[in-house]
């Protein structure tokens, strides 16, 4: 089985540096090829020499590389990590995000999944790593697992690229790719997913095993979780994830956010409660920009070190 394990980075080489750590400690799947390809997303130039450094042509087990794609954007990066893949003719394309490290098993575990259950994709559970202070840490909603849930989940019908493994059948036989509409605006994982469940594939989840993903103070902050569900409300409509017209995103998104400020002023006496409004309020504000044909470039502005 042949495997390209793909890590996006673009000008955060203290967290690359800890995920290239990580995968220097991390066992090899039995009777496949892997190789590391570090896609680089146009970083500065000083940053580029230092991610070129630390990749060299070996981490660990695996030959290692890294190409620079030039032009701005994740999903535009991603692209070209299925283009890197396809001119090996990979078998599955893994995604790592460089704010996420691994343990040993932990590409061992995904590879296992796909090939004794078959599916297409295969998603790493994730557990979470907040800088101090970590005073909204526990707005990241859906980001936390049930203690009950079983260890492997077929059938989920959403997926991100936060430590997953992808069958070629995806890119090779579906043809899928991630949309390069809004290459700054994030949410085309998810879009990429839709299609690809849509077009009959299956995604399980397991949690044998855990990537961990390191969270900035940034982005632990009101204004940066505020924006953030902003830009989630403006993608469900120009990207067309909650598929509806116009007119009736202006008029849901306006009535969601007096309803969300009503409920932030009625709850004014419970900060938790009021700031999840306030995010309630700013999804719905984000409709309202969508539907009027305007977008949020998130991705333009990077977070982390």
């Amino acid at each position: 089985m042949r495997i390209v394990l793909a890590v996006l980075t673009r000008d955060r080489p203290e967290m690359l540096r800890a995920c290239l750590a990580s995968l220097a400690a991390m066992r090899a799947p039995d009777g496949c090829e892997t190789t590391l390809v570090v896609i680089d997303n146009n970083s500065a130039t000083e940053t580029l020499a230092r991610n070129r450094a630390a990749v060299g042509a070996q981490v660990g087990a695996f030959p290692a590389r890294m190409v620079v794609e030039t032009r701005q954007g994740i999903p535009v990066a991603r692209n070209r990590a299925i283009a890197e893949a396809e001119a090996v003719r990979a078998d599955a394309l893994v995604f790592l995000d460089d704010d996420q490290t691994v343990p040993p098993d932990w590409l061992s575990v995904l590879v296992a999944a796909h090939r004794e259950t078959g599916v297409d994709v295969v998603k790493s559970a994730v557990d979470w790593r907040f800088e101090p202070p970590g005073r909204f840490c526990d707005h990241f909603a859906g980001d936390f697992d049930d203690p009950g849930a079983p260890l492997r989940e077929v059938g989920v019908a959403s997926v991100a690229t936060n430590g997953v493994l992808i069958g070629a059948r995806v890119w090779r036989g579906m043809g899928v790719r991630f949309d390069e509409r809004f290459p700054l605006n994030g949410g085309e994982d998810t879009l990429f997913f839709r299609k690809a469940l849509s077009g009959g594939g299956v995604a399980m989840l397991t949690r044998e095993t855990r990537a961990t993903e390191h969270c900035p103070a940034a982005k632990q902050r009101a204004g940066w979780l505020l924006r953030r569900a902003y830009r989630v409300g403006i993608n469900e409509i120009v990207m067309g994830l909650k598929p509806r017209s116009r007119a009736d995103a202006l008029t849901r998104g306006l009535l969601r956010a007096l309803y969300a400020g009503v409920l932030a002023l009625i709850w004014c006496w419970r900060p938790r409660e009021r700031f999840r409004q306030l995010m309630k309020g700013a999804k719905a504000l984000g409709m309202v920009v969508g539907a009027i044909g305007l977008d949020y470039a998130e991705y333009r502005t990077v977070v982390g070190r």
